[in-house]
């Protein structure tokens, strides 16, 4: 705890927690009375006496329909704080097969270990925990931190960020929040071992909540697809989706945003439905003025960097063809 409230720490997570929002009135607010916000944040913390906010709930489509509760930004400054000092001890234990959150570990690395895995002739299983943030259960994962922490002062205050949300009693956490994203990768962090020791899969990645797992027998796969599901329920008391079973690698398979295939990998239906109607949107904020060109070219290009990893210049030509002419 004397390192979270450390007033360094709590101002390189201020700036951290303030990037990308700076003239927001939050942010300008908190940032016009900077010492004295943090010197209250640290002597709170160090009393065990800090209060949360609350959060603002709002609705996003990206792809599917996600309800998002952000912290007010006192206390995403405290989130940056917790994970500046915590975020090495969540990384300890896990394995070299878990991605999301980790440096070097984002979405491109996990695709690219994912391909790596899809050779021609294999077969691959492929699940995904339902409402997996709704359901996470708040006992289990403050338990968890115990075998991580032992300052007492930190479990409580790691105790009232879980136990601040919910989706139903004792169960969930907040997508959007920071801690969060932490926190459930850290909760299935039992799961990768679980697969990797006992099941003893070689070819296995899992990108937050979901996951792949490779074996040349179908049947294999089957008897494992079992076992993960009985673990989840008794271990973590989770429950896998609805999905069909082994498939071949050679029909492809749709993980984050991609279809991948043995030989290539392309952008999936979902993705280039996204990727057309975000650049069109882009084109009529500048068009209206809503954006200048700086930003239209940055955020283009952040469009791009997310096709370019898949074998879509052709196709992307095409579409900047068909919006140009139609502009």
């Amino acid at each position: 705890m004397p390192q979270i409230a450390d007033r360094a720490n709590l101002s390189n997570a201020f700036w951290r927690a303030s990037r990308g929002k700076r003239e927001t009135p939050a942010v300008m607010a908190f940032a016009s009375r900077l010492d004295a916000e943090l010197a209250a944040m640290s002597r709170e913390l160090l009393a065990d006496s800090y209060v949360l906010g609350r959060f603002s709930r709002f609705s996003i489509r990206d792809p599917k329909p996600r309800v998002i509760h952000a912290a007010c930004f006192r206390d995403r400054v405290l989130h940056h704080a917790i994970i500046n000092v915590c975020g090495p001890y969540f990384e300890r234990g896990a394995t070299s097969d878990s991605y999301a959150c980790r440096i070097g570990k984002g979405n491109h690395a996990a695709l690219k270990r994912a391909r790596g895995f899809s050779t021609s002739g294999e077969w691959r299983l492929k699940l995904d925990v339902r409402r997996f943030f709704d359901t996470v259960d708040h006992e289990t994962l403050v338990a968890g931190f115990t075998r991580l922490f032992k300052d007492a002062a930190l479990l409580r205050l790691l105790g009232k960020i879980v136990s601040a949300y919910s989706t139903a009693p004792g169960r969930g956490i907040p997508i959007g929040a920071l801690t969060s994203q932490y926190f459930a990768n850290y909760y299935l962090d039992s799961l990768d071992h679980f697969v990797k020791s006992r099941l003893r899969c070689r070819k296995y990645v899992r990108f937050m909540d979901d996951f792949v797992l490779w074996h040349p027998d179908p049947d294999q796969l089957a008897v494992w697809q079992d076992d993960v599901r009985s673990f989840l329920a008794e271990r973590l008391k989770l429950e896998v989706k609805s999905l069909p079973g082994p498939r071949r690698v050679d029909d492809g398979m749709d993980f984050l945003g991609y279809s991948i295939l043995p030989d290539k990998v392309l952008l999936s239906r979902a993705a280039r439905t996204r990727y057309v109607a975000r650049l069109a949107a882009l084109q009529e904020d500048f068009k209206s003025g809503k954006t200048c060109e700086a930003e239209l070219q940055c955020r283009a290009n952040a469009l791009a960097a997310h096709a370019e990893f898949a074998s879509s210049f052709a196709w992307r030509r095409r579409t900047l063809s068909r919006l140009l002419d139609y502009a």
